[in-house]
Protein backbone atom coordinates (compact mmCIF):
# COMPACT_ATOMS: atom_id res chain seq x y z
CA UNK A 1 0.00 0.00 0.00
CA UNK A 2 1.10 3.26 -1.39
CA UNK A 3 1.97 6.46 1.76
CA UNK A 4 0.25 9.42 0.23
CA UNK A 5 0.25 13.22 1.76
CA UNK A 6 -2.64 13.87 4.49
CA UNK A 7 -4.13 17.31 3.44
CA UNK A 8 -6.76 18.28 6.07
CA UNK A 9 -9.08 20.76 4.25
CA UNK A 10 -12.17 20.11 7.09
CA UNK A 11 -12.51 21.79 10.49
CA UNK A 12 -16.31 22.11 10.63
CA UNK A 13 -18.31 23.31 13.58
CA UNK A 14 -22.07 22.51 13.38
CA UNK A 15 -24.90 22.13 15.97
CA UNK A 16 -26.96 18.65 15.63
CA UNK A 17 -26.80 16.17 12.88
CA UNK A 18 -23.85 15.42 10.73
CA UNK A 19 -25.50 16.36 7.74
CA UNK A 20 -26.25 19.81 9.29
CA UNK A 21 -22.38 20.67 8.92
CA UNK A 22 -21.23 24.12 8.33
CA UNK A 23 -17.22 24.76 7.78
CA UNK A 24 -15.62 27.51 8.89
CA UNK A 25 -15.12 29.73 6.54
CA UNK A 26 -11.90 31.06 4.93
CA UNK A 27 -9.97 29.15 7.73
CA UNK A 28 -6.32 29.10 6.15
CA UNK A 29 -5.01 26.58 9.27
CA UNK A 30 -6.08 24.47 11.53
CA UNK A 31 -4.59 22.64 14.49
CA UNK A 32 -6.03 19.67 17.11
CA UNK A 33 -3.88 19.33 19.63
CA UNK A 34 -3.69 16.01 22.14
CA UNK A 35 -1.57 16.57 25.55
CA UNK A 36 -1.00 13.58 27.78
CA UNK A 37 -0.66 14.30 31.50
CA UNK A 38 2.77 13.49 32.30
CA UNK A 39 2.60 11.59 36.14
CA UNK A 40 5.69 11.03 37.86
CA UNK A 41 6.06 7.73 39.35
CA UNK A 42 9.45 7.93 40.93
CA UNK A 43 10.67 6.19 43.79
CA UNK A 44 13.76 5.44 45.87
CA UNK A 45 13.56 2.43 43.69
CA UNK A 46 13.84 4.14 40.52
CA UNK A 47 17.48 4.64 41.06
CA UNK A 48 17.71 8.37 40.50
CA UNK A 49 16.86 8.16 37.08
CA UNK A 50 12.54 9.83 36.99
CA UNK A 51 9.45 7.64 35.81
CA UNK A 52 6.69 8.40 34.37
CA UNK A 53 2.89 7.22 33.34
CA UNK A 54 0.49 8.50 31.51
CA UNK A 55 -2.50 10.31 32.56
CA UNK A 56 -5.43 11.99 31.41
CA UNK A 57 -5.56 13.92 27.74
CA UNK A 58 -6.28 16.96 27.14
CA UNK A 59 -7.93 18.31 23.79
CA UNK A 60 -7.87 21.41 22.23
CA UNK A 61 -8.62 22.44 18.13
CA UNK A 62 -7.75 26.16 16.65
CA UNK A 63 -8.35 27.94 13.02
CA UNK A 64 -7.59 30.85 11.87
CA UNK A 65 -7.97 32.73 8.08
CA UNK A 66 -9.62 35.43 6.99
CA UNK A 67 -13.17 37.64 7.48
CA UNK A 68 -15.11 37.48 4.88
CA UNK A 69 -19.08 38.20 5.50
CA UNK A 70 -20.93 35.09 3.99
CA UNK A 71 -24.59 36.32 1.81
CA UNK A 72 -27.00 34.18 0.32
CA UNK A 73 -26.11 30.23 0.09
CA UNK A 74 -23.02 30.63 1.37
CA UNK A 75 -24.56 32.12 4.75
CA UNK A 76 -26.27 28.84 5.03
CA UNK A 77 -23.37 26.81 4.84
CA UNK A 78 -20.04 28.90 6.39
CA UNK A 79 -19.46 29.38 9.96
CA UNK A 80 -18.10 33.12 9.61
CA UNK A 81 -15.74 35.14 12.52
CA UNK A 82 -19.19 36.99 13.35
CA UNK A 83 -20.48 33.73 13.99
CA UNK A 84 -17.45 32.60 16.23
CA UNK A 85 -17.99 35.47 18.22
CA UNK A 86 -21.77 34.95 18.61
CA UNK A 87 -20.53 31.31 20.01
CA UNK A 88 -18.26 32.28 22.36
CA UNK A 89 -20.57 35.41 23.80
CA UNK A 90 -23.25 32.75 24.14
CA UNK A 91 -20.76 30.23 25.90
CA UNK A 92 -22.13 27.52 23.26
CA UNK A 93 -21.67 23.94 22.98
CA UNK A 94 -20.83 23.39 19.49
CA UNK A 95 -19.65 19.83 17.28
CA UNK A 96 -16.45 20.46 16.46
CA UNK A 97 -15.13 18.06 13.41
CA UNK A 98 -11.33 18.02 12.31
CA UNK A 99 -10.04 15.59 9.34
CA UNK A 100 -9.62 15.06 5.77
CA UNK A 101 -12.31 15.35 3.08
CA UNK A 102 -11.72 12.56 0.36
CA UNK A 103 -13.43 9.26 0.77
CA UNK A 104 -11.48 6.67 3.24
CA UNK A 105 -9.30 9.88 5.22
CA UNK A 106 -9.57 10.13 9.06
CA UNK A 107 -11.92 12.21 10.47
CA UNK A 108 -12.19 13.25 14.47
CA UNK A 109 -15.83 14.30 15.81
CA UNK A 110 -16.25 15.93 19.40
CA UNK A 111 -18.06 18.15 21.44
CA UNK A 112 -15.91 21.83 22.34
CA UNK A 113 -16.53 25.27 23.37
CA UNK A 114 -14.90 28.22 22.02
CA UNK A 115 -12.27 29.22 24.63
CA UNK A 116 -10.98 32.56 22.26
CA UNK A 117 -11.86 34.73 19.55
CA UNK A 118 -9.40 36.73 18.22
CA UNK A 119 -10.46 39.62 15.47
CA UNK A 120 -7.17 41.93 13.97
CA UNK A 121 -7.27 44.18 11.22
CA UNK A 122 -4.76 47.26 9.20
CA UNK A 123 -6.72 49.96 7.84
CA UNK A 124 -7.35 48.99 4.17
CA UNK A 125 -6.57 45.69 4.61
CA UNK A 126 -8.74 42.21 4.66
CA UNK A 127 -9.43 41.57 8.50
CA UNK A 128 -8.31 38.24 9.96
CA UNK A 129 -9.58 35.76 12.58
CA UNK A 130 -8.47 33.30 15.12
CA UNK A 131 -10.39 31.39 17.54
CA UNK A 132 -9.82 28.20 19.71
CA UNK A 133 -11.80 25.20 20.99
CA UNK A 134 -11.44 23.47 24.43
CA UNK A 135 -12.60 19.79 23.53
CA UNK A 136 -14.61 18.00 26.37
CA UNK A 137 -14.39 14.80 26.41
CA UNK A 138 -13.23 12.23 24.37
CA UNK A 139 -12.64 12.24 20.11
CA UNK A 140 -14.59 10.27 18.48
CA UNK A 141 -13.07 8.47 15.23
CA UNK A 142 -14.76 7.42 11.58
CA UNK A 143 -13.73 7.47 7.85
CA UNK A 144 -14.90 9.86 5.67
CA UNK A 145 -17.05 7.34 3.64
CA UNK A 146 -17.48 6.92 -0.46
CA UNK A 147 -20.22 8.06 -2.21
Amino acid sequence: MAIKNQKFGVLGVYLGALSANKLIGCAKSISLDATIEELETSCRASGGAKEFEPGDIDYTASAEGGMRVATGSDAASNITYENLLDMAMNRSLVTLTFGGSEPGDPRWTASAFITKVGLAASQGQQGTFNTSFRITGDLNKSLVPTP
